[in-house]
């Protein structure tokens, strides 16, 4: 099992939106091996990419209302944060 430690990788902001996710990433984070993903209520993946930038917008008008997860690993480094999708 991989070990990962936890530290303050990224925010949202606002963390209840209706289109665009905003992400401000630390500079550590922006690496070829570092990923991001965003899973909904239940667990199930919906969107993942590579992390090539520290300033992500991403589209989520295709998602429906509700609570989800973003999680980006990079290294051995992850962090989880939730966003509410109106």
């Amino acid at each position: 099992m991989d070990e990962f430690n936890t530290t303050n990788l990224f925010s949202i902001v606002p963390t209840v939106i209706d289109d665009k996710l905003n992400l401000s990433l630390s500079n550590a984070v922006v690496a070829e091996n570092s990923k991001l993903m965003i899973f909904d209520s239940s667990g199930k993946e919906v969107f993942n990419k590579q992390i090539l930038n520290p300033v992500l917008k991403i589209a989520v008008d295709n998602l429906g209302a509700g609570m989800y997860y973003v999680k980006i690993i990079s290294n051995n480094l992850q962090q989880i944060q939730k966003f509410i999708k109106k």
